[in-house]
């Protein structure tokens, strides 16, 4: 009688250690979900914010509007394809008119065509005068003034002033540190105060100066896409600028650190960029040796060919970013 009650107690402790165990093991699945959250957290704290995103596209904008080597940037792109999208379905509803305004529509846009030709042809006579270093620095207009007003960049600058300042606590958060915030905001000032002396050439130089900084702006961020390639695209350009002021010290020192930097950055890129990575390997060797000749129409023309590549190359990158992303995703 003992041993049957003793057998009894053992399976009752028995039961009693697995839904203690059972119970424990569903303590540690629950556990599990704060790191969860946290990893989730940290995807979303590394996603690219707009605010970053509109900081680099104002910059871009002010070096286009000063006919400098530009590029196109996300948000040009989306303001672009929303435009595209306006003009169609302007194209649509014009198409159910009658045909005597069809006819008329078909005279406007032919002419349309020649006044856009005839823009096109002068847009390239400037481009080929530019290339030919047929535009000089501080090119004067009657009374002392730039050929080329800078009137129109100063919305973008004072708009760049807000967007940094509502940026800035974002990256400090981010663990941007007081020399870089201080840094952003010198150039900031700079290129405010060379744009008020009405000198492009200068204004320019200090627009990309503040673009210096963008790539450790975005090196805040863990992202499988590294921001060294707008590092990349920061002294190309900065060595285009400097060449037209004859600033052939500072030319080879940014071409310096272009090699540098490209050499780390390349070793980084998968097989499906070779092709882009080749032609942008190319397209630096080929701007080197026209800067070691110090030709000016020709840095400017082998200069803009790499910042394609920059870019070609970029858009691949992001690309296979974005599509291994939406697989990970949807698995």
């Amino acid at each position: 009688m003992i041993m049957i009650k003793h057998h009894t107690f053992k399976i009752a402790l028995f039961v009693t250690v697995l839904s203690l165990l059972l119970t424990g093991c569903g303590q540690k699945s629950e556990g599990s979900d704060p790191k969860a959250q946290k990893m989730e957290g940290t995807e979303q704290g590394d996603k690219i914010p707009e605010q970053l995103i509109k900081l680099e596209a104002s910059i871009e904008k002010i070096i286009k509007d000063l006919n400098g080597p530009a590029v196109e940037t996300q948000q040009e792109k989306g303001d672009e394809g929303g435009k595209k999208e306006e003009k169609g379905s302007d194209t649509e509803s014009s198409s159910g008119e009658s045909g005597s305004s069809g006819e008329a529509s078909d005279t406007k846009s032919s002419s349309d065509e020649e006044s856009e030709d005839s823009d096109k042809s002068k847009t390239g006579e400037e481009d080929t005068k530019k290339d030919n270093g047929q535009k000089k620095e501080g090119e004067k207009k009657e009374g002392g003034q730039d050929k080329q007003p800078l009137d129109s960049i100063f919305p973008t600058i004072n708009n760049l002033h807000y967007q940094w300042n509502g940026y800035m606590p974002m990256a400090v958060k981010k663990g941007a540190n007081n020399v870089l915030v201080d840094n952003f905001s010198k150039a900031l000032n700079n290129l405010t105060g060379t744009a008020l002396e009405n000198n492009s050439a200068k204004t320019l130089l200090a627009a990309n100066s503040l673009y210096r900084h963008v790539p450790d702006l975005y090196s805040l961020y863990k992202t499988s896409v590294s921001p060294e390639i707008k590092r990349i695209r920061y002294y190309i350009r900065n060595a285009m600028l400097c060449s037209i002021s004859s600033d052939w010290q500072t030319v080879q020192k940014d071409m310096a650190s272009l090699k540098s930097s490209w050499a780390l950055y390349k070793n980084t890129l998968d097989k499906e960029q070779q092709s882009d990575s080749n032609m942008l390997d190319f397209s630096i060797s080929e701007l080197d040796k026209v800067i070691q000749e110090k030709s000016g129409a020709l840095i400017s023309i082998k200069g803009k060919i790499a910042l394609s590549n920059v870019e070609a190359l970029e858009k691949a990158v992001n690309k296979k970013a974005n599509s291994e992303a939406g697989q990970g995703s949807s698995q």
